[in-house]
């Protein structure tokens, strides 16, 4: 799109990439290369809250502000003007509007053809085939962000994408002083999402009429994502007092339940705990409010203690144990003896090929063993001798569970003990 853009515009295409990096201090460096911003939140239960987020932030920032590579001058080279320059904030540099860019004409009609799908699906109409295209155009919306700052991209400059980011933090402030205008504190914020808490149940009016004000104000569209009976930020293991920025879960009103960064997320988690995790939130999510759902903590207790328990009797599939991890770099470059190392060893001293960025498949069968080698075992090796690590794998559904509770609500009754049950069998 930007190669035949750029053509219609009578503008040469370089064979390689031409558009060096403004000289920078230090200070200025540290200032301006922040990317987007997120509002840190306590790790806690909350209830009363509502989502909004904004509709393909980024590259409609892109279009609006006229960001690309040759519409970017520094401070010194172009006297403000204000019919042509846009100020971008806390960067020493401006956006020239004299002339269109070419990513973001590039990106308009990707932005408007996704807005109309969208729209398309909202009167349900084909809802399938319009979702289907809606996404696809995300993904190359989502793909022209990161590329405009690639350092190989012919029509790419670290400062266009610098600007992007400026904007966008600009535009999540403008966000909280308006929320906090209309009474609402603002919970958590990532990028283009916000949430927020109100004194009662959020009414879908009062959250839409904020929505309409922050698109108004900001001239990106913003819609209501939903509204939460309890949402939950869990602590970080390493610093219990501090939330991770990307991991939280909660129930909607109408029980629609919505996870992100936790176990049954993660492509690194095996089937069994993804499941026992899963199992573990529907319990809470019987819960109406945070006074309930810590009400039904020990129910999700129960439920892991159930699933550790058929660990150790030997009730579990292997095929549900698997874990997937992707090799950081060739097998004979890695020093420690890492499960990816050690299943990369695996196959290679069987004759297979393998390099950097493939995936491997394995199982634990004794984790605490002194011989590296026999703590995992390929996918590719099992046989009928292949015995999981129950130890193991109950370690993992208990850190599935306190991934769930904010340390606050863990004491010692929280504690999940590892049942005395002797292993059966278990064969691939």
């Amino acid at each position: 799109m930007q190669y035949y853009n750029a053509y219609e515009m009578d503008i040469l295409i370089p064979p390689v990439k031409r558009n060096p990096e403004f000289l920078k201090s230090i200070n200025e460096l540290a200032s301006i290369d922040r990317g987007g911003l997120i509002l840190q939140p306590k790790p806690d239960i909350y209830d009363n809250i509502a989502e909004c987020d904004f509709s393909s932030m980024y590259p409609t920032l892109m279009v609006n502000q006229n960001i690309s590579p040759e519409t970017i001058c520094t401070l010194d080279e172009c006297p403000y003007n204000e019919e042509y320059c846009i100020e971008v904030p806390e960067v020493p540099f401006r956006l020239c509007k004299r002339k269109r860019g070419i990513v973001s004409k590039s990106l308009e009609l990707v932005v408007e053809k996704r807005r109309e799908f969208k729209n398309q699906i909202e009167r349900g109409h084909d809802a399938k085939k319009y979702r289907l295209m809606e996404n696809t155009l995300k993904g190359v919306l989502v793909s022209c962000f990161g590329y405009l700052g690639f350092k190989n991209a012919r029509f790419g400059r670290v400062e266009a994408h610098t600007a992007v980011t400026a904007f966008a933090r600009d535009v999540l402030l403008k966000t909280q002083e308006i929320g906090e205008e209309m009474g609402f504190e603002l919970i958590h914020g990532i990028v283009d999402s916000v949430w927020m808490r109100s004194e009662g149940v959020p009414e879908y009016d009062r959250v839409a009429e904020f929505c309409r004000r922050v698109s108004d104000a900001v001239d990106i569209t913003m819609s209501p994502k939903g509204v939460y009976r309890w949402m939950v930020i869990p602590s970080s293991r390493l610093h219990p007092s501090i939330a991770p920025l990307n991991r939280y879960y909660g129930v909607y009103a109408n029980g629609g339940i919505k996870t992100r960064g936790i176990e049954t997320r993660r492509r690194d988690t095996c089937l069994y705990v993804g499941d026992c995790q899963m199992a573990m939130i529907r319990a809470l999510a019987r819960g109406r409010n945070k006074k309930e759902f810590i009400d039904r903590i020990p129910d999700a207790q129960f439920v892991c203690q159930d699933y550790i328990e058929k660990l150790y009797k030997g009730d579990v599939d292997t095929r549900d144990l698997i874990l997937h991890t992707r090799l950081t770099r060739e097998p004979h470059e890695y020093r420690a003896m890492s499960r990816a190392a050690i299943v990369a060893n695996q196959l290679v001293e069987t004759g297979r090929e393998l390099h950097a960025g493939q995936k491997v498949r394995y199982v634990m069968v004794s984790a605490e063993s002194e011989s590296p080698m026999r703590r995992v075992r390929a996918l590719e090796l099992f046989d009928d001798t292949t015995r999981y690590d129950p130890d193991a794998y109950a370690t993992l559904c208990r850190r599935a569970f306190e991934n769930l509770i904010p340390n606050q609500y863990l004491d010692g009754s929280n504690l999940i003990e590892e049942p005395r049950i002797p292993l059966q069998s278990s064969i691939y």
